[in-house]
């Protein structure tokens, strides 16, 4: 039985529907509403919109805790249009039209300074290829390796060390930003620059004038957001075994890249103290990482590398579920319970790589 299975089993039918959401796993008795194509726009519009204005008031009333409940919901919000609407518009899967999904993208990619939204578009199409996938020229690759500096064949104890400096390092969040802002320059189409330097000067003048701008948006959308990707990006994939690696087919990506679900499972009936700290673990800790690390479609990111040409992403958990009980699934999905499961098990296929591992693609 699946800790989801046993949830569902155990525990009363009214906190079915939160442990749908905070899993990432509906039951199969959960009947599906598909989702409008607005939905995930105004969802992150929404946490956006609540998160600013709850950080704006907590600032002026002095409320610690509606200033940490504003600066997750802002979190959230970005997250969301990271993980669903720049991601899903380089696919052009949010808007009808491609015109509509390129001006979506770019305008997301200078607000939140993202990579420039073309150079992304090409990259991560490439990503998706089973000759490029764990090479040098993969996106997972140069943020993991790359920016984030986590050697293949190195100690797992030297890794883990690496992980946790890098997310608590002034010197690590000054460079991840300034490799957001220099993609703004140096990766850009024309004009496309130009706008991005408009509002990154309109927006140093506006923290200037008007300081909470810095608490309210600057502070989210810099070390916050970027702890938020480091977490996110790390957990997508792993490095697989490298027979895999040799002889390159889809089984190479499916093994590549994990389904990661919050929570935990459930400790025995009899153990009451257990059963305390696993519901306080779901309400809040699980319901944190839900909201800012795997937010979205970001549990699920197995079954869009399975299905990247399918328009199902809006329901990706009902369609993941489907699709795992498939019999003809060449190889079965990897679920991983627990953020820290997860980086653990990447960081463990990375510490088991040997060092020469990434290589060109062929």
């Amino acid at each position: 039985m699946t800790p989801r299975q046993e949830m569902y089993e155990r525990l009363p039918h009214f906190v079915q529907p939160f442990l749908n959401w905070v899993t990432a796993i509906p039951h199969f008795d959960t009947v599906n509403q598909p989702s409008k194509c607005w939905t995930p726009i105004a969802d992150a519009g929404l946490r956006l919109l609540v998160g600013v204005g709850s950080t704006a008031a907590a600032y002026y009333w002095g409320s610690p805790l509606l200033a940490v409940f504003g600066l997750v919901l802002t979190v959230s919000g970005m997250g969301l249009v990271q993980v669903q609407l720049y991601h899903y518009s380089s696919h052009n899967m949010v808007c009808r039209s491609q015109w509509a999904n390129t001006l979506l993208g770019r305008a997301i990619s200078i607000i939140f300074l993202l990579k420039q939204w073309d150079h992304y578009r090409v990259e991560h199409r490439q990503h998706h290829w089973t000759t490029k996938i764990i090479t040098e020229h993969d996106e997972f690759v140069q943020f993991v390796v790359g920016l984030c500096g986590l050697k293949p064949g190195r100690s797992i104890k030297w890794l883990w060390m690496r992980f946790w400096l890098n997310m608590f390092s002034p010197i690590f969040h000054m460079k991840f930003l300034w490799s957001r802002i220099r993609n703004q320059f140096f990766l850009s189409h024309v004009g496309y620059s130009e706008i991005a330097l408009v509002y990154m000067v309109a927006l140093a003048v506006g923290c200037m004038l008007y300081p909470i701008l810095l608490l309210v948006w600057v502070l989210p959308l810099t070390i916050f957001l970027q702890m938020a990707t480091v977490f996110r990006i790390v957990i997508e994939h792993r490095i697989p075994d490298q027979k895999l690696l040799d002889f390159r087919t889809v089984a190479t990506t499916f093994e590549a890249t994990n389904g990661v679900f919050p929570g935990s499972p459930m400790p025995p009936s009899c153990d009451w103290y257990g059963l305390i700290v696993w519901a306080f673990n779901m309400l809040f800790v699980q319901t944190f990482i839900r909201l800012t690390v795997l937010c979205g479609d970001a549990p699920t990111h197995d079954y869009h590398h399975r299905k990247p040409g399918f328009n199902t992403w809006r329901d990706a958990s009902f369609n993941r579920l489907k699709d795992k009980t498939d019999f003809r699934q060449i190889v079965d999905y990897r679920d991983v319970w627990g953020l820290l499961n997860a980086v653990g098990d990447t960081l463990t296929s990375i510490s088991n790589a040997k060092r020469d591992v990434i290589q060109p693609p062929r």
